[in-house]
């Protein structure tokens, strides 16, 4: 009896994330993903791109039960919808995403590579990289990076992994002096924790992944593959190096172009590590020799040691081609077949002949199998009776093939006949005096006919030749819609469309009586209750948050035309934080403690120094007046429940604050741009300013104020227009500068009245 065997991969990672800002690094075991990516942070981003990446990762390979497209076609899908986002934008808030993103479903992997984040692979003592090896990290994009380029560039690598494997995942690109050192790390590691942690560390800078494969099983067929990722409560594996099972003997078989491509790094000569006496709960496999890695393979071999096993029960009944004429059966080697297994090199020519006798006897003729002898259908070396559906299929087979060349006759019968080619075909045909169409599309992935004739390209296309004249441009979106526009081509001119699919969504919090923020895809949208009549149509992530609260998600499916309405759950209420307030007087003598000072906060007289206040979570400003010296002003995001405290110093050195005189109220239909201008004396031109703008009981915003010239001290900004619209009709803002050496300036809370 044969069983389908599949193969499970059980593997174990390990994340660190970089120091500095615009860098990720992601393992998500629930989904079957690990991800890497850097990028530039443009003004207009609310959040750093490479996590509103991951965000639509992990939303489009989000299991769905009406869903049958498999999870890389998803994400191929998003990556490209990604792109097309950062090309729509304006160019001079485009940013750039490298992108690495590893797969692993049902013990298969494949990785996606768009820019230069590099993925590594350790096996058997030698460090490789896979995929190709783009140098140099400047202030340009990466090659092939999103956003970077009009036409998006995936280079997709399958993953063959195997027992003992290391990929580490990187967002940046290792020198050479490094690459070594790793290697060397890798291979000195005597455990299976030792040797995650040694892939996952690097500069602080470098955020990686790193994923170990601890153990491949035969499972039943269909059985999924698993990531578990190492809790940091879990105790450092003490497990020796024999314990997890070694790397694959080499092969000599040359791989194909859907194998890995790999590119060797590490021109020394690493000694694997040797498996020790006496292994542990990882014991390492049976060595078996190396065949195919396909479910034909596996069958075949199964059908090979039944017939042996068939054969040496004592059959004395003649035997056909290929076996002993004596009654002992001969196993046709995977070689003489046409396949070179793994190690056939390291064997010595003709070492598959040594058998006694082997060569001296008369193989018998063919036709006197044994009865019950399995059959090879893959080798084809044997006779067997055809099965009764042979002819069925041989029939049908006829049919189809008498169809398809009455097809093809009717296709090329026109153009033998001399019949001239439809007009509509010749629109979108590439010509040299027509014009150009650039087709964008929101939501893009649209597909398109331009005068009823499909083009390959789905949207963007840039660079579509059509003739001269009217067409008729047709978007696709398959369930969310259909778009038709007309254009006219000018000879040699070019025309652009941006047709947008459009829905309504309506966000509100369970209660009314508090305020929750809104992002959609990770970008800032408003507070409840807020309406955003024109939202692009298809699926959306949610989130609801606000200060001291739990973000909530959820998914929407926005369809064009429709209104649907979404309700955030605001949670229990938060505890109030404790801030305690102290000043001290530094002069030429020492420090002495303050007391008497009075205080404000979010400008409402509180007390004197030293004093304890209760405050709800968020952001809050302090103030601190002594006489004689400038007002210490601080701005303090105050934790629910916790003890933070503040401490006004005075003296010489005390700084200037930042002084805003606010305006009467604000316009949403004529707004006017903030200025506020750094104190008198302050020198330093390193400065820059922002402005923190948030709907009462929300969530400040930050947006970067630009200097009004070189040689002013004046910066200004806009309010952002999704803070602007709340139900409370005000606003809340602040200003802070930051400097050099973490050296920041604060201005107080005001609070604005809005006005249509």
């Amino acid at each position: 009896m044969k069983t389908a065997v599949s193969t499970q991969v059980l593997i174990q990672g390990l994340v660190r994330s970089p120091d500095r800002e615009g860098a990720l690094a992601h393992l998500d075991p629930e989904r079957g993903f690990a991800f890497v990516a850097r990028g530039a942070m443009s003004f207009s981003d609310v959040i750093d791109p490479t996590i509103w990446v991951k965000e639509k990762l992990s939303l489009a390979l989000t299991a769905r039960g009406n869903s049958d497209e498999p999870p890389l076609r998803r994400a191929i899908a998003m990556l490209r919808t990604i792109h097309a986002e950062l090309m729509a934008r304006p160019e001079g808030e485009r940013t750039w995403i490298s992108v690495l993103l590893v797969l692993i479903i049902d013990g298969e992997g494949m990785a996606l590579i768009a820019g230069d984040c590099p993925c590594y692979r350790f096996r058997g003592g030698t460090l490789s990289r896979l995929g190709r090896n783009i140098s140099g990290e400047g202030a340009a994009p990466p090659s092939g990076s999103l956003g970077s380029e009009p036409q998006v560039k995936l280079e997709m690598i399958p993953l063959l992994p195997h027992v003992g494997d290391c990929y580490i995942l990187s967002t940046h690109s290792l020198r050479e002096g490094e690459l070594s050192m790793l290697a060397r790390d890798l291979t000195s590691a005597r455990d299976l924790g030792a040797l995650l942690r040694t892939a996952s560390a690097g500069s602080p800078e470098n955020g990686r992944v790193a994923i170990a494969v601890r153990s491949g099983t035969g499972v039943d067929a269909g059985a999924p593959g698993r990531i578990e990722m190492d809790p940091a409560s879990r105790p450092a594996d003490s497990t020796p190096a024999a314990a997890w099972p070694p790397a694959p003997a080499t092969s000599t078989r040359i791989p194909s172009d859907e194998e890995e491509e790999l590119e060797e790094i590490d021109p020394l000569e690493l000694e694997p590590i040797e498996p020790a006496e006496g292994a542990g709960r990882f014991d390492a496999p049976v060595p078996v020799p190396e065949m195919p890695e396909t479910a034909a393979a596996e069958e075949m071999v199964e059908a090979f040691r039944e017939q042996r096993e068939g054969v040496e029960e004592g059959s004395s009944a003649p035997v056909e081609s290929g076996l002993e004429t004596n009654g002992t059966a001969r196993m046709e080697r995977p070689e003489e077949a046409g396949y070179a297994g793994p190690g056939a090199a390291d064997e010595e020519p003709g070492a598959a002949d040594e058998e006694p006798g082997a060569a001296d006897e008369e193989p018998a003729p063919i036709g006197t199998r044994p009865a019950g002898l399995p059959m090879w259908p893959s080798y084809g070396g044997f006779g067997e009776r055809r099965p009764w559906y042979e002819w069925i299929a041989l029939w049908g087979g006829g049919a189809l093939a008498i169809v398809a060349l009455a097809l093809l006759i009717r296709a090329i019968l026109p153009g033998i006949l001399g019949t001239p080619r439809a007009k509509v075909q010749q629109a979108a045909m590439p010509l040299g005096s027509g014009g150009n169409l650039d087709l964008f599309s929101d939501p893009p992935g649209a597909a398109v006919k331009i005068d009823g004739v499909p083009i390959a390209a789905r949207t963007p296309a840039t660079d579509v030749s059509v003739a001269p004249g009217k067409h008729r441009v047709e978007m696709d979106w398959g369930v969310y819609g259909t778009r038709l526009d007309s254009v006219i081509v000018a000879p040699g001119g070019r025309v652009a469309l941006r047709p947008r699919l459009l829905g309504s969504v309506g966000f509100r919090s369970s209660d009314p009586a508090r305020v929750l923020d809104v992002y959609v895809d990770g970008a800032y949208v408003g507070s409840t209750p807020v309406v955003l009549e024109s939202l692009v149509i298809g699926r959306h992530l949610i989130r609801f948050g606000g200060p001291g609260l739990n973000t909530s998600a959820q998914e929407v499916e926005v369809l064009q035309g429709t209104h649907v309405d979404l309700t955030g759950n605001a949670g229990t209420l938060p505890p109030k934080g404790r801030v305690t307030l102290r000043s001290a007087l530094l002069s030429d003598t020492g420090f002495e403690a303050g007391r008497g000072d009075p205080i404000w906060a979010d400008g409402e007289m509180r007390g004197v120094t030293p004093a304890t206040i209760e405050l709800g979570p968020g952001t809050h400003s302090f103030r601190v007046v002594r006489r004689g010296f400038p007002p210490q002003i601080t701005v303090l995001d105050v934790k629910p429940g916790g003890d933070q405290f503040i401490t006004a110093e005075f003296g010489a050195h005390s700084e200037e604050p930042l002084r805003f005189t606010p305006p009467s109220s604000v316009s949403i239909a004529n707004p006017l741009p903030l200025t506020i201008a750094l104190p008198e004396g302050e020198g330093d031109q390193s400065m820059v300013l922002w402005l923190y703008a948030a709907p009462p009981g929300g969530t400040f915003q930050p947006r970067r104020m630009t200097r009004i010239d070189e040689t002013s001290k004046s910066y200004a900004a806009l309010l952002p227009p999704e803070v602007l619209r709340n139900a409370a009709r005000q606003v809340k803002l602040y200003f802070k500068a930051v400097g050099a050496a973490s050296r920041e300036l604060d201005s107080e809370i005001y609070t604005v009245p809005v006005k249509n």
